[in-house]
């Protein structure tokens, strides 16, 4: 079997997956009435940044497991 890069591509199968994990947060999220989420704006801007650094580490897990998955 292939792994997702290969079939969609490289940041196409990161973008399923944080829009996945964006759907299971949203759904805890509406789970806990909204937390406190109101209060975005108070965050660093480097919270608000961390987003490209998992978008890197996936793009490299992404790269780098398919080559040892059984075919």
């Amino acid at each position: 079997m292939d792994g997702a890069p290969s079939l969609v591509g490289l940041m196409a199968s990161v973008f399923i997956v944080h829009i996945g994990g964006t759907v299971l947060a949203a759904a805890f999220l509406l789970g806990q009435g909204g937390g406190n989420i109101a209060q975005w704006r108070t965050l660093p801007w480097y919270v608000l940044g961390a987003g490209t650094l998992g978008v890197a580490i996936l793009s490299s897990i992404n790269y780098s497991i398919p080559p040892f998955l059984p075919t």
